[in-house]
């Protein structure tokens, strides 16, 4: 983990893009639901950033998966598919 901490703020270029949303105005029901709300506005931003892929996983799912992969018990194969992705 130090490692790319190390790396975030030492790399001489460090590409970013802001993208600026609309302000999200909730309805009653979001209002009294913070997971709808939340839910509502996960999938609001995935559609405005179309290219990008969206994931379900939890920080802890990563942690897990990463678990996995160090101990050996899950190896990590990285596949293109025909389009070269």
């Amino acid at each position: 983990m130090l490692w790319w901490i190390w790396r975030l703020f030492t790399q001489y270029h460090l590409p970013l893009e802001v993208v600026h949303f609309p302000i999200y105005r909730p309805t009653e029901q979001e209002q009294a639901d913070a997971s709808l709300y939340a839910q509502n506005v996960h999938e609001w931003m995935v559609r405005g950033l179309a290219p990008i892929q969206s994931s379900d996983a939890s920080f802890e799912d990563k942690q897990r998966y990463h678990e996995l992969i160090l101990s050996g018990r899950l190896h990590w194969n990285y596949h293109r598919d025909d389009r070269g992705v």
